[in-house]
């Protein structure tokens, strides 16, 4: 994000605008794959909590388009936890070992 020179809130309108032209899939999102389908997603009177999920999976899904790959994260070994990795937020070794930014593995 930072080495894209985007804020939180351009992220955001990129993420809609790419979502919305058809070049930002959230097919591979189970939880939000029917409401994308529906066009539900991204209207203006979602409550916070579907606005968060939303803008994770957009970002998430911004994050793993082809040529995406941050060059810090090139070379790391997959987090078998992926995405939903609790130990990369109290843990910074392991969060600078390991690959996030990939679906979950272990127990998927």
């Amino acid at each position: 994000m930072a080495a894209e020179g985007l804020s939180a809130t351009g992220l955001w309108r990129l993420c809609v605008a790419e979502h919305r032209a058809g070049r930002l899939p959230l097919a591979d999102i189970p939880d939000l794959a029917a409401a994308a389908a529906a066009g539900l997603l991204l209207q203006p009177w979602l409550c916070r909590a579907c606005v968060d999920s939303a803008a994770a999976a957009l970002f998430y899904a911004w994050r793993l388009r082809p040529g995406a790959a941050a060059a810090a994260a090139a070379g790391r070994p997959d987090c078998h936890w992926g995405v939903n990795c609790r130990t990369q937020r109290h843990n910074p070794g392991h969060a600078e070992r390991y690959n996030h930014v990939c679906p979950q593995t272990r127990f998927a």
